[in-house]
C-alpha cells in the first residue's frame, strides 16, 4: 500500500519535555506517551534519581528530560522534496514500503526533469539515494533502508541487465576467454553477479578501478 506523506510540519522540530515517575522506568513510560513515539525513537537523560525517602519523608520521583527524534522516513520524504524542488523540476513522491526497505519513487512533470534527476546510467539517482539514506539515518535509531527511483527507471535497469546478462552468458559458455561488459557502477555489477550466481556453465567476476570497474562474464570450469 503506498501513500503521500503530509509535509506540512516541520519535521526537524524537536519537542523537548520533562516528565516524573516513581522510577526512572515509569517517566520513560510516561514520555513515550506524551511524546507518542516508539522507544526507539526517544532519546532521554535523566535529570534526578528517584529516591524512596524516609517514614514517608524526603521522596523524589525520577526526573527526565525526553525528546522525539523524528521519523526516518518522513525525514527522508522530506528531505528528498526540498532537493528536487531546489533542483527546479516539478514532481511529486510517492512512499510505499517493500521488502528492500521504503521506496521513494518520484514522478516528474516533464520527461527531461526524469532524465537529470537519473543521469548517466543512473548515476545522479544513486547519489540521491545515498543522501537519502544520510539524511533519514543521521540519528542513529534502527537503520532504515531506502530506495530511490524515478518512474520505473530501475526495474526497466534490471530488465535490460538481465538480458544482457544471459545473452552475454550464452556466448561466454562456449568461448575459452571471457567476455568483459561495459563498466557499471556497484548496484548494476551486484545485480550481474546475482543473475548468473546459480547459471550452469559460466561464472562472474569483476576488474578495473573506479569508473572502469567493470563484470567478465567467462565460462566455468565445473
Amino acid at each position: 500500500m503506498s501513500k503521500h506523506l503530509n509535509l506540512s510540519q516541520n519535521q526537524s522540530l524537536k519537542l523537548k519535555i520533562r516528565v516524573t515517575g516513581r522510577s526512572v522506568d515509569e517517566a520513560i513510560e510516561e514520555a513515550l506517551k506524551e511524546l507518542d513515539v516508539p522507544k526507539e525513537r526517544l532519546s532521554y537523560e535523566v535529570l534526578e534519581e528517584p529516591r524512596k525517602g524516609f517514614l514517608g519523608f524526603g521522596a523524589k520521583k525520577a526526573l527526565l528530560e525526553a525528546v522525539a527524534i523524528p521519523d526516518p522516513i518522513e525525514v527522508a520524504h522530506s528531505f528528498l522534496t526540498k532537493t528536487v524542488s531546489e533542483m527546479g523540476i516539478d514532481a511529486s513522491i510517492e512512499q510505499k514500503n517493500t521488502s528492500e526497505g521504503c521506496l521513494l519513487s518520484i514522478q516528474c512533470a516533464e520527461e527531461r526533469d526524469a532524465a537529470r534527476l537519473i543521469g548517466k546510467r543512473g548515476q545522479t539517482l544513486d547519489s540521491l539515494e545515498y543522501l537519502v539514506e544520510l539524511a533519514a539515518n543521521r540519528h542513529k535509531v534502527k537503520y532504515q533502508a531506502f530506495q530511490v527511483d524515478v518512474g520505473d527507471y530501475r526495474s526497466k535497469r534490471y530488465e535490460l541487465l538481465r538480458e544482457l546478462a544471459h545473452r552475454v552468458a550464452s556466448k561466454a559458455a562456449n568461448q575459452e576467454e571471457g567476455i568483459p561488459l561495459e563498466p557499471m557502477n556497484a548496484r548494476d555489477r551486484k545485480i550481474v553477479h546475482q543473475i548468473l550466481y546459480k547459471k550452469k556453465g559460466v561464472t562472474t567476476v569483476s576488474k578495473g578501478k573506479g569508473t572502469n570497474r567493470h563484470v567478465i562474464v567467462k565460462r566455468s570450469n565445473d
